[in-house]
C-alpha cells in the first residue's frame, strides 16, 4: 500500500500559498491607507484650517469614506516609516497573521505623545491574539475614554481647533453610519416593535431602554444646536468689516474644544 507523502501532518501547498497571500494583503492594505494618509497630510498639515473638498475628493478617487481618510491621516501623522514596518512585521500568535487596517484604527486612538503605550498594545495584540473588540476595551482602560460608569475619564482634550472639530466629525459620522446601517434600515428593523421596560420600578428606572433613548437623544440634539451655533457666530466674526484676525479667532475657536462630541455608535 503506498505511503501518504507527508503523513497526516503533511501541509497543503495550495492552504500555505493562499495564507500568504491573505497575509501579503493586510500589509499592502496598511501601506496604501498609510500612503493615502501622507497624501491627506498634504491637503490639510498640521495646525492649518480644515480642507474638506480635496479630503472628500480623495475618498471619492480610493472609493472609501471621509472618515476613512481622516483616519489614514490621523495613521501618517503618528507612524513614522519605521513605525509602519515595525508594525507591518507583527504577526497574531494564533493566526500567523499582520494586524489588520481594523486594528490599526483602534490603535490611532492612543495620543501621539504616548507612542510607549501604543507600541505595546500593538505588540499584546500579536502575542495575545487580540481581536478588534478586546484591542478597544484595552486602549480605553489605559488612555481614557466616555464611559457610562460613575467616575469615568473624559475624552483626551485635543492639542488644536482642528483636532477638536475633525473629532466631532468623526464621531458624528460613526453615529450617522450606524444610524443608517442598522436604525433606518427596511421595515421589520430593530425599533419596529421597541422592548418593554422591566416592570419593577427599580428595573425600570435603571434599564428602561426606550426612554434612556429618548433622554440621550434630546441631549444629543441640544449639543449639536450648541455647536451648530458657535460655529455661525465665529463664521460671522470672521466676516466682519474689519475683522479679527486669525490668531485671535483661533483661540475663539479653540474654545469649542471643550464641547464633547456625539457618543460614539453602539459598537463602534
Amino acid at each position: 500500500m503506498a505511503k501518504v507523502k507527508g503523513g497526516r501532518r503533511g501541509r497543503d501547498p495550495r492552504a500555505a500559498a493562499a495564507r500568504a497571500k491573505a497575509s501579503d494583503r493586510r500589509i499592502e492594505t496598511l501601506r496604501s491607507y498609510y500612503e493615502a494618509g501622507r497624501r491627506a497630510l498634504g491637503f490639510n498639515p498640521e495646525g492649518g484650517r480644515l480642507a474638506p473638498a480635496p479630503i472628500a475628493e480623495l475618498a471619492v478617487e480610493l472609493g472609501v469614506e471621509g472618515d476613512t481618510i481622516r483616519k489614514a491621516r490621523d495613521f501618517a501623522r503618528k507612524y513614522s516609516g519605521r513605525e509602519l514596518e515595525a508594525l507591518a512585521r507583527l504577526r497574531d500568535r494564533r493566526s500567523g497573521m499582520p494586524l489588520t487596517w481594523c486594528h490599526v484604527r483602534e490603535l490611532l486612538a492612543v495620543p501621539t505623545d504616548s507612542k510607549a503605550v501604543r507600541s505595546e498594545l500593538q505588540k499584546l495584540t500579536a502575542k495575545e491574539g487580540w481581536s478588534v473588540r478586546e484591542l478597544r476595551s484595552r486602549v480605553r482602560s489605559r488612555v481614557g475614554g466616555e464611559k457610562s460608569s460613575p467616575g469615568a475619564r473624559s475624552f483626551a482634550r485635543p492639542s488644536t481647533p482642528e483636532d477638536a472639530l475633525r473629532r466631532l466629525v468623526e464621531l458624528s459620522e460613526s453615529w450617522l453610519r450606524y444610524h443608517r446601517a442598522v436604525v433606518d434600515s427596511a421595515a421589520g428593523g430593530p425599533l419596529e416593535r421597541p422592548a418593554d421596560p422591566p416592570a419593577d420600578g427599580a428595573g425600570r428606572e435603571r434599564l428602561d431602554p426606550q426612554g434612556t433613548a429618548r433622554e440621550v437623544l434630546r441631549k444629543l440634539a441640544r449639543a449639536a444646536a450648541a455647536v451648530a451655533k458657535r460655529l455661525r457666530e465665529e463664521a460671522d466674526r470672521d466676516v466682519e468689516p474689519g475683522g479679527v484676525g486669525s490668531a485671535k479667532a483661533a483661540a475663539r475657536v479653540g474654545r469649542t474644544s471643550r464641547i464633547k462630541g456625539p457618543p460614539p455608535a453602539p459598537g463602534s
